[in-house]
């Protein structure tokens, strides 16, 4: 794990967890920011690999603008304050299908996130 005062110099999307935590804490980069690293690598190679099959980029890039906002007002942050994370299909996240992969659940819709999805 780095220090607030050493990040990485490589391409933002390469940083690990903890790296994005300390830069988001000293403002070094933004939720924003680091959420934006995420998606244009998404963009870049999920097409190959399809690793992600749903994309919530709106309530994604809410939560973000919180986690930045939450910081701009002085609030103490988590040790992963926004800090982008992925949610498996197998995972209720509320509005959203939990299809386990299987098209015949495409209308399981969540009515709440599961306790993992609301951190």
């Amino acid at each position: 794990m780095t220090t607030e005062t050493a990040l990485p110099t490589t391409p933002l999307w390469q940083w690990d967890a903890t790296d994005i935590a300390a830069g988001i804490r000293s403002r070094a980069i933004s939720a924003r920011e680091a959420l934006t690293a995420c998606f244009e690598r998404m963009d870049a190679v999920n097409g190959r690999i399809n690793a992600v099959v749903i994309r919530l980029d709106e309530s994604a890039f809410a939560a973000a603008d919180r986690a930045d906002a939450a910081l701009a007002a002085g609030e103490e942050p988590g040790p992963l304050h926004g800090v982008p994370v992925t949610i498996k299909i197998n995972i209720d996240l509320a509005g959203s299908a939990t299809t386990n992969g299987l098209p015949a659940l495409a209308g399981n819709i969540a009515a709440e996130d599961a306790p993992v999805s609301r951190n």
